[in-house]
């Protein structure tokens, strides 16, 4: 079960011997800003400290990111701003020969090669920072170059005077910033969870977005970070086993089978194995994070004990409280079977505990009679909003009215949201999750609304045109929603299916279907790891009337869309209701509707 932490960083000063302090406590000058970070716990200032700041250098890793480097780029303009003192920046690069001053005037921030730089760090969470003041060294460093950035500001607000034009740091004092990660230190079997590895089965691409995702949780919510990898890299002592790896711990449970929906989590010595059935690779990881990891009393350390065993377990989904969509354009059955017949292994979604079928006939189909098929438009509407409606119109029901979409209904419900597609994000489909109008053609209409949106807060992700990068903008968007635990709703498109089978250009279908499915493999063990989270897989129509011939192969009979079903996967709880016969594809938005508390949604 998911606990939600506050997304806030504690705001705690303890000082030993508080009432003692009190008076030196009230004489200490403060800088200039108001900073929200407050530290978890100080050591009493024995002496402060005036520098000449005139006479340090900012330091930075030689290899630094630019965001670390847009960091240095701030410190160095607060100061000035502040003192008027422009100081000097370079890298920790030490020529051969020389050696590191054990004392040296110099700013240190982020993870530099100076040992205070190390130090520190070995103290630090993702999300924590320290500034302190050792060997005439002002030591700024986070977990990451996001609290590095804040630690930054913490300085310039703490220490530098503008007043005065001066920095005033304190001997014996580390002022350390913590954020409210749900689970204090952890350890594995008598281990620190950080000095483990993630190895996954190299041939298994669930088990590699399985091993991926866990360590993202990780990071996330416990603020460990973990390297990953494949079987294939040098073995280690202290390894977590993800699949059928050729490690001697996996291979010694080789002969226990999983059954549909159960996973295996077992302990070996240094090793832990997690196996599953099909894609309940990442059931075994999604268990040690949730039933062990974070099992225990908020915040505080946790003593995580994984005892060997041969017994699978049944993997059991929670309470939805967030939901991910994903839309192949145009994707007909027969779209899935021709890329199965060119080479893909297998269609993800495919093994998914709920498959069916979808209808998607427009308010322009049915009742009017006046097409023959729905429009991208229309469908979206339908998968939005829970309303059939005229092709053309977005976001609209069959009168033009304006109606709520899920996305809307989660972002007010409190959720983060996200619309990724690989069309332009003004395309139909992308639309039907973000704007509302009569005509699907109105682009700077839809723009407009979506520019609203983005400018407004009321969206956390909005990105069209992500071409092949679909995948690894995927990871991006929902590691930005679903972060500290936050409810959150998404659509993802694949519009190049539909685009492609229009022009009845083959291989590129081909192609798009492929794409679509590396996201697919993505996004189902995201949804393990996040067993709160319902998922479906669907089409908005079919388009090209893809046949099977006598021989096999498969071609195009039209260049627009048909009338047939469309497929339909679905995970997570109380899913399988919208697989228990053919689906409506308005019964989707109103399902998902229910997840963000709302029972009367839709026509």
């Amino acid at each position: 079960m998911r606990k939600t932490k506050t997304l806030s960083t504690k705001i705690l000063a303890l000082f030993i011997a508080a009432l003692m302090l009190l008076p030196m406590l009230a004489a200490c000058k403060k800088g200039d800003g108001d900073t929200t970070d407050v530290p978890e716990s100080t050591q009493p200032p024995s002496e402060a400290v005036t520098l000449d700041i005139s006479e340090y250098t900012i330091i930075r890793e030689t290899d630094s990111s630019d965001g670390y480097k847009e960091c240095i780029k701030a410190l160095r303009k607060g100061i000035e701003e502040r003192t008027g003192i422009k100081l000097d920046m370079t890298e920790d690069f030490v020529y051969d020969g020389h050696g590191i001053e054990p004392k040296a005037k110099e700013i240190l921030v982020g993870s530099t090669n100076r040992e205070e730089s190390k130090k520190y760090l070995r103290e630090l969470r993702e999300k924590d920072f320290i500034v302190t003041y050792e060997n005439d060294r002002v030591i700024i460093i986070g977990g990451n170059v996001e609290s590095t950035k804040r630690a930054v500001q913490y300085f310039l607000d703490t220490f530098v005077h503008s007043d005065e034009k001066s920095v005033i740091v304190y001997t014996n004092r580390v002022d350390l910033v913590k954020h409210d990660y749900a689970v204090g230190a952890v350890t594995l079997n008598g281990v620190s969870l950080g000095d483990y590895k993630v190895i996954y089965a190299a041939d298994d691409l669930l088990a590699k977005y399985a091993a991926e995702n866990f360590a993202a949780a990780v990071l996330d919510l416990v603020g460990v970070r973990l390297d990953v990898d494949s079987d294939k890299a040098a073995e280690t002592d202290r390894e977590l086993l993800v699949g059928a790896t050729n490690r001697s711990a996996s291979a010694e449970l080789a002969g226990v089978t999983c059954g549909k929906g159960e996973y295996l989590l077992s302990g070996n010595g240094g090793k832990i194995v997690m196996l599953g059935d099909g894609y309940m690779v990442g059931g075994g990881a999604s268990a040690l994070l949730w039933q062990h990891i974070l099992a225990g009393e908020n915040g505080k350390p946790a003593a995580v004990t994984v005892a060997a065993s041969e017994t699978p377990a049944v993997f059991e989904f929670s309470t939805p409280r967030n939901a991910i969509l994903m839309i192949g354009d145009g994707m007909g059955r027969n779209h899935i079977e021709a890329a199965k017949k060119e080479g893909m292994k297998v269609f993800w979604a495919d093994t998914l505990p709920n498959v069916g079928t979808c209808k998607t006939y427009s308010y322009s189909v049915i009742p009017l009679g006046k097409a023959e098929y729905t429009d991208s438009a229309a469908s979206a509407t339908a998968l939005s909003s829970g309303y059939k409606t005229i092709n053309g119109y977005v976001g609209m029901d069959h009168l033009k009215r304006a109606r709520k979409n899920v996305r809307e209904l989660a972002y007010e419900k409190g959720a983060k949201t996200a619309v990724i597609t690989t069309d332009v994000i003004t395309g139909a489909t992308p639309a039907g999750f973000t704007a509302h109008c009569g005509s699907r053609n109105s682009t700077a209409l839809i723009q407009s609304q979506i520019d609203a949106l983005v400018n407004e807060g009321k969206i956390d992700w909005c990105q069209g045109s992500v071409g092949n990068a679909l995948t690894s903008k995927t990871k991006e968007a929902l590691a930005t929603i679903s972060a500290d635990g936050s409810s959150f709703f998404m659509m993802l498109e694949e519009a190049y299916i539909d685009k492609n089978s229009h022009n009845n250009k083959y291989p590129e279908m081909i192609s798009a279907v492929n794409r679509y499915n590396d996201a697919i493999a993505y996004v189902i063990e995201f949804v393990l790891m996040h067993p709160d989270t319902v998922l479906m897989i669907t089409a908005d129509h079919e388009t090209g009337g893809v046949i099977k011939l006598n021989d096999g192969s498969f071609r195009f009979t039209r260049t627009s869309h048909s009338n047939a079903d469309v497929p339909l996967f679905t995970m997570g709880s109380g899913t399988e209701t919208l697989t228990n016969g053919v689906c409506n594809n308005v019964n989707i938005a109103k399902f998902i509707a229910s997840v963000f508390g709302e029972s009367n949604f839709g026509d």
